[in-house]
């Protein structure tokens, strides 16, 4: 082989050793990136069930709630007819 077959001979390896470089060093950046998403994704499942209990226990403190109003409307019924007057009983008059 001559001196310039030998150079292009070197110069090939050189460009298939830095390509394969470069493609491992891509392939471990990609392992990262999918690794880390997988960590985030697990993070977000956890989120999103928490969000789901909280959404459970909103449900129960509205049923609560409406409970509580529906009593404080009787409560307030009761007061209004106890003082109201009696039907069919005159007032009493007023000694001045």
């Amino acid at each position: 082989m001559t001196a310039s077959a030998w150079i292009a001979l070197a110069g090939a390896v050189f460009t298939l050793a830095a390509n394969l470089a470069g493609y491992l060093v891509a392939w471990g950046v990609m392992q990262a990136t999918v690794q880390s998403l997988a960590g985030r994704i697990g993070m977000l499942e956890r989120e999103v069930s928490a969000f789901g209990e909280l959404k459970v226990e909103v449900a129960r403190i509205g049923e609560r709630q409406d409970l509580w109003i529906e009593q404080l409307k009787d409560l307030n019924a009761a007061i209004r007819w106890m003082r109201g007057p009696l039907e069919g009983v005159a007032p009493t008059p007023v000694k001045r």
